[in-house]
């Protein structure tokens, strides 16, 4: 209970809204490493940006690999039904048309003109292979259950990703050994609450899912951080 207390009064809200050099200010008190205020406050501008989660809703991306999927199955019957030589008219007009003006003549009753107006045209080949290469990317991409759910609240995700990248970058330029802890009182969840009171105004969120679901994922850590 006592230690309960201590933390209740040490996370207590500020009378007014605190201005972003504040928020800024304690978030370096937090990480103890000036050089990486420049990555906070990039942080805090992309925070306020307001982004949806990067992989899109899992919900909508399901729904609509489903369609494609159908869509692309469709797609190969129909191509396969294409009567010939519509197919070539339609795939090869350059080859169709050449020949069209002699269809009235005893060309046009010529068996070898009819094989070659029957052969598959290039493009209905490449369309084909392009479908097929569609179709087997709609199924790996749900198999890998792409995107978030719909109730995330990729708000407080994005937060704790700007604290792992803090810390990360602290870590990475000073040679210290990086402390993901999920523990409330911890630094990762602490700094993690101040980007989003930045981002948000709201104070004291409790973010511990969010950075927990962070810590654990090994993409999490945004391009800049990796490469300065």
């Amino acid at each position: 209970m006592r230690a309960a207390a201590r933390v209740a009064r040490s996370i207590q809200a500020p009378a007014e809204k605190r201005s972003t050099d504040e928020i800024v200010a304690e978030i370096m008190k937090e990480v103890k490493y000036l050089p990486v205020e420049v990555y906070v406050r990039r942080l805090i501008d992309d925070l306020r940006a307001g982004c949806s989660p990067f992989t899109g809703s899992r919900r909508d991306n399901k729904e609509y690999l489903s369609d494609l999927r159908k869509w692309t199955d469709k797609g190969k019957t129909l191509l396969s039904r294409a009567p010939r030589p519509l197919a070539a008219a339609v795939f090869a007009p350059e080859r169709f048309e050449s020949l069209y003006p002699l269809h009235g003549t005893a060309l046009g009753i010529n068996p070898r003109t009819r094989d070659y107006l029957a052969q598959d045209p290039e493009r209905l080949s490449a369309l084909n292979s392009e479908l097929d290469r569609i179709r087997a990317r709609c199924d790996e991409l749900a198999r890998r259950d792409l995107g978030k759910h719909a109730g995330a609240k990729s708000q407080q995700h994005h937060a704790a990703i700007a604290s792992r990248t803090v810390l990360e970058a602290v870590a990475s330029q000073t040679g210290t050994k990086l402390s993901l802890s999920r523990s409330a009182t911890g630094k990762y969840c602490k700094v993690a609450r101040l980007f989003f009171e930045a981002a948000t105004g709201k104070h004291n969120e409790n973010l511990q899912r969010a950075c927990e679901a962070v810590a654990r994922d090994p993409f999490a850590t945004p391009f800049f951080t990796q490469n300065g």
